[in-house]
């Protein structure tokens, strides 16, 4: 038998008893999965060990694409944007504290350049999976806080994504120079807008067209071909299979078809998951842990206390109250998936020293064992601060707070120039990405089929200007915010210049794109004056054609982007505005045996009961806004409701925990028969008025007369006559007290009349 099948067996079984032991004291599963792998590595004694570590490594690659995967599938551009001006310099801040913290942590060890980078890396992103886990478990979700925490996880999942690039970049050239560091992340920018924005316009389109032949099995062979492929992409032009896997599934997250996907996925993202955590164990030398103890200490301090203190400062300096910021900082500290994943990468690479793995993975399990704590204790600590900091201080800090919730109005020449960078910067990066696989796809096909090379460059500049002219004609006439930069113009005229900067800027980025085609087939000057031509003749000339072709692609792209979610943006918004102080959006899904599925939101009385209002029903098949008073509520409803952190936590046991009813489970269902004797009380009534479901718990399911005839699954109306044999489905012990009763109100009856068949 193959050594990898041998060994997947080994893993499955051990990760199997680990998590069951970890589940039973309330840990983390991931933990039960990372002792495994120290179980199951050769200089474990007593127990069977791995016999082909390179395979077992392959599938722990295949576990974190998985993970990348699943990971983009819950990201949301249109979230993100929404999300962004708050948390984003948020996430930002922390993470580059943290990183220099942890540059900081490896020079005082005397660490070399890499180690010292690689550790920063290592303790900068907090665990997205035990986070989300953990507030679960704790029934937190409806708290406000937990909302800027998942915002502040988002920009932290991104960064992490880049940083893996940045140090494959920096392992592989052992380069720090800053231009080239510049450069990398320019070209790391170029190909996320133009992955995102060409996946954004095709995938949703093909997957919209393909629909009636996506079944489950079909939309998860699709999904993974699709993630497998944007993998290979991103690995050919020298990025991270990570970031390709990450791209594709923020892709997707933008699709009817997340919902489907992510189901589907579930299985396979927790077994390669899984094997990714038990590799991670299976690298861990635990003589060298424990030789490193004091610095995985020192380790976990600092990631507790960093984390803590610069995720709260973040959270205040942008305006949150001093609560939330305790509560949030408390629940990030912790480091988790993403720092074995940048561990794994330095150790891959070779380019860390061998006991910061270790090192690493120990700080982390210490880490996620004490995020429970952390986050429970948050609020008493909260309090203690409210008692002893001075009233002066809690004051200053509770104005800028209300301050800040007040500035909404954005700066219009901010709004101006970010408007039009962002038209100009999308539609060029498009256009040089066609430029660019015309020279790797179409030009290497032209010359095998035409000879010559005047021709073949010709034929190559009219394919390639063809597929770009939308694009050209979208950064120089493409209109952006024509009120504002009308309203400007005419406010004086210190204003005009910027303005027409602007209008030039878009002149010179069409100039620059078209040269850098036409200057592959003749010199820089010559390429000059033939993109003036072009764009005075094609752009000018056909204009009205190009801008139809141009609209259409715009409109389908916003199309699939935003696709039923621009009313719900709207209502919420426009509810959002109008909330009072401490209240805000909680989503809960309904139980399927929740009180509250089957009744009317008239019945449920919930506003009247708890100040709480449902805005939004989201099933499966529709969505339903501002539902009215005789809207039913249904099992698996994304119900999304307004109301503060205590009104929302009473609703909450209402819809997400099942009600508790007296069980009468645990009976012994069995097939008994009684026979009808003349006298008994039963004669000349129907089955329903004996109420013999009630009294046996069970069921008649025939009825046999006396002259062999019988009567299957008989109507609730037939009556019972002397000499019947009725058969019940139901309580064996029921069945004979009913039999019982017959013979005690029955004089006549000295016989016995039951007779239990064992047969169910």
């Amino acid at each position: 038998m193959p050594a990898i099948i041998t060994d997947l067996a080994l893993i499955m079984v051990i990760a199997g008893i680990t998590t069951i032991v970890f589940k039973r004291l309330k840990q983390p599963v991931v933990l039960g999965y990372i002792l495994a792998g120290l179980l199951v590595v050769p200089n474990t004694p007593f127990l069977p060990s791995v016999k082909d570590s390179n395979s077992i490594s392959v599938w722990a690659e295949i576990g974190i694409i998985f993970l990348l995967f699943n990971l983009g599938l819950d990201f949301s551009v249109k979230k993100l944007i929404k999300i962004a001006p708050t948390v984003a310099p948020i996430g930002i801040f922390e993470v580059s504290m943290m990183v220099i913290t942890g540059f900081l942590v490896g020079s005082v060890m005397g660490w070399n350049q890499l180690d010292k980078v690689f550790l920063g890396g290592i303790i900068a992103c907090s665990s997205t999976t035990i986070i989300i886990r953990t507030i679960e478990e704790l029934r937190l979700k409806t708290k406000k806080y937990t909302d800027l925490v998942m915002g502040v996880l988002i920009i932290e999942d991104i960064v992490a994504v880049l940083l893996l690039v940045l140090l494959s970049t920096i392992s592989v050239s052992q380069n720090f120079e800053g231009m080239d560091l510049l450069y990398v992340a320019m070209r790391l920018v170029f190909f996320l807008i133009l992955w995102f924005v060409v996946g954004i316009l095709l995938i949703p389109t093909m997957l919209n067209k393909l629909r009636v032949y996506l079944g489950n099995e079909t939309i998860l062979i699709v999904a993974l071909g699709l993630c497998l492929g944007m993998v290979v992409m991103a690995t050919s032009v020298g990025f991270s299979s990570a970031l390709g896997a990450f791209l594709m599934g923020s892709i997707l997250a933008e699709t009817n078809f997340v919902h489907q996907i992510e189901e589907q996925l579930k299985s396979l993202k927790d077994l390669f998951g899984a094997v990714f955590f038990v590799s991670v164990g299976m690298m861990i030398d635990p003589v060298m842990l424990w030789e490193n103890i004091g610095l995985v200490l020192i380790l976990a301090m600092t990631v507790i206390l960093g984390k803590t203190i610069f995720v709260s400062t973040g959270m205040l300096v942008s305006g949150q109250p001093l609560k939330a910021s305790i509560q949030s900082g408390m629940t990030m500290g912790q480091i988790g998936e993403f720092s074995f994943i940048i561990a794994t990468l330095g150790l891959s690479l070779g380019v860390i020293s061998k006991v910061l793995y270790p090192v690493a993975v120990g700080v982390s399990v210490l880490t996620i064992f004490l995020t429970p704590y952390m986050i429970k204790f948050s609020e008493p600590f909260y309090e203690f601060l409210n008692k002893h900091l001075p009233e002066k201080w809690l004051s200053a800090i509770e104005n800028y707070s209300e301050s800040t919730q007040h500035v909404s109005e954005e700066n219009e020449w901010k709004k101006l120039v970010q408007s039009y960078l962002t038209v100009i910067l999308i539609n060029a990066v498009i256009a040089v990405g066609i430029i660019l696989l015309g020279y790797h796809i179409i030009l290497p096909i032209e010359h095998q089929y035409i000879r010559n090379g005047r021709l073949n460059d010709f034929m190559f500049f009219l394919v390639i200007l063809f597929f770009i002219l939308p694009f050209l004609w979208g950064i120089l006439n493409r209109r952006i915010q024509p009120e504002l930069y009308r309203e400007i113009w005419n406010r004086n005229n210190f204003t005009r210049g910027p303005l027409i900067s602007l209008k030039l800027l878009r002149v010179f980025v069409a100039l620059a794109v078209l040269t850098y085609l036409i200057a592959k087939i003749v010199s820089v000057n010559i390429a000059l004056a033939l993109a003036l031509l072009i764009i005075f003749i094609g752009i000018s000339v056909y204009s009205k054609n190009i801008k139809e072709y141009y609209n259409l692609i715009e409109d389908r792209f916003y199309f699939n982007l935003n696709k039923q979610e621009i009313i719900q943006r709207q209502r919420a918004e426009k509810l959002r505005g109008l909330l009072p102080w401490d209240t805000h959006f909680a989503d809960m899904r309904v139980s399927p045996s929740s009180i509250l599925v089957g009744r009317t939101l008239q019945s449920l009385s919930l506003r009247e009961k708890y100040d709480v209002n449902i805005t939004i029903i989201d099933r499966e098949y529709e969505k339903i806004y501002v539902p009215g008073k005789h809207q039913v509520v249904l099992a698996g409803d994304l119900l999304t409701l307004i109301g503060d952190d205590e009104q929302l936590e009473k609703v909450r046991k209402l819809v997400e925990t099942s009600p508790k009813i007296k069980s009468q489970s645990h009976e012994k269902i069995e097939l008994g028969k009684i026979t009808i004797k003349e006298g008994d009380f039963v004669i000349g009534k129907s089955i329903e008025d004996c109420d013999i479901r009630n009294r046996t718990h069970g069921m008649v399911i025939g009825i046999e007369k006396g002259d062999g005839t019988r009567d299957l699954n008989p109507s609730s109306n037939r009556v019972l006559e002397a000499d019947d044999i009725i058969w019940i489905v139901g309580n064996l012990q029921l069945i004979n007290d009913f039999a019982k009763e017959l013979k005690a109100t029955n004089p006549l009856n000295t016989t016995e009349n039951i007779k239990v068949e064992n047969k169910i």
